[in-house]
């Protein structure tokens, strides 16, 4: 009788961990979903406020609507990201990023186009975004879980990296709506095509096993976490839990004005739309760094030190564009913006 070769029917047959595979895709529909709504964003403000007749504070008012959309679709979709499978929630989310660009650039009515935001393109970041993305790797990783997820967190500042040169260099060619629509189906069919190929929603026991991920003799353990040390209860009526949100969600409310107001901000101070790309990119680049280097030092350095000095740099950066520099100066504070945001 022929001896098995070593991996046949063995589940610690030699070959990449499935995992990697999820990681890396989902780590790119994020970035999709994201640097595509997200981070360019301010690209289409100026455009977009002339085709349809709105003040820039009209305008803006988008990216409030965009975020009220995501707040309302996330609960309901982590709960089905528990209980239907993944790749197809995935994919839905892909198709609902196409449905929401192309929408917003076929019309000419803001009801239209604030139903788009607050509608397909909001579920879209919810189903195919961040939310998804962490959810599924931290199913696949778990000897390994801190490291997977501080990759899945850099794929949104990845995303302002990638494609908010992209969307600048459509627009400039093909103008906003086109650059709208190309976006919308390109990013809407690539994701289709990771989720189905390479996205799992699962798992199984002897994959993590093999991998190193779980050791068999700590498999009960992992199956049964303790899930009522923090109830809803409990962490309602905690004072740090109400701290730490009321000052992230100060932090983050910035972030998001000037990830809205950057791009038209430039513009007025008389830069290309593509050197001001440029810009926002270098700051997508430096929370990327920021992301890393945080997560690092959280281990090591007194989190509220931390804090403080990322709430420094964000009140750094907000006093430099107060004043209004040149582009070079502009261009370091955008770095430390980044950083700050990561």
């Amino acid at each position: 009788m022929a001896t098995p070769t070593a991996g046949q029917n063995s589940p610690t047959a030699p070959g990449p961990y499935p995992g990697w595979y999820t990681l890396g895709a989902s780590f790119i529909c994020s970035l999709l979903v994201v640097g595509s709504t997200v981070y360019s964003f301010g690209l289409y403000v100026l455009p977009a406020s002339e085709t349809l007749g709105l003040t820039r504070a009209q305008a803006n008012t988008g990216m409030l609507m965009l975020n009220v959309g995501i707040a309302i679709w996330s609960p309901f979709v982590g709960r089905l990201l528990d209980r239907l499978s993944a790749p197809a929630l995935v994919l839905f989310g892909g198709a609902m990023l196409g449905v929401g660009l192309c929408s917003i650039a076929q019309t000419t009515s803001l009801i239209v186009a604030v139903a788009a935001l607050a509608g397909p393109l909001a579920l879209a970041i919810a189903c195919a975004g961040p939310l998804a993305a962490a959810t599924i790797t931290s199913r696949w990783f778990v000897r390994r879980r801190g490291r997977a997820m501080g990759l899945v967190a850099v794929s949104t500042a990845a995303g302002g990296f990638v494609m908010t040169p992209v969307g600048a260099y459509l627009i400039v060619q093909h103008g906003w709506q086109t650059a709208l629509t190309i976006t919308g189906v390109g990013a809407a069919t690539l994701i289709g095509c990771l989720a189905l190929a390479l996205i799992r929603s699962r798992p199984r026991d002897d994959q993590l096993i093999a991998s190193g991920e779980i050791d068999d003799r700590d498999h009960a353990a992992n199956e049964s976490p303790n899930s009522d040390a923090w109830p809803t209860r409990r962490l309602l009526a905690s004072r740090n839990f109400w701290l730490i949100a009321f000052g992230a969600g100060l932090l983050m409310a910035s972030d998001q004005a000037l990830m809205v107001s950057k791009i038209p901000y430039l513009l007025d101070l008389g830069i290309e739309l593509q050197a001001a790309s440029f810009l926002v990119a270098c700051q997508s680049a430096s929370a990327t760094v920021g992301k890393l280097g945080i997560g690092f030092a959280a281990d090591r350095v007194d989190l509220r030190s931390l804090f403080v000095f990322v709430a420094g740099a964000h009140l750094f950066v907000l006093a430099a564009l107060i004043a209004a520099p040149g582009y070079w100066t502009l261009l370091t504070v955008f770095c430390v913006a980044g950083v700050a945001i990561g």
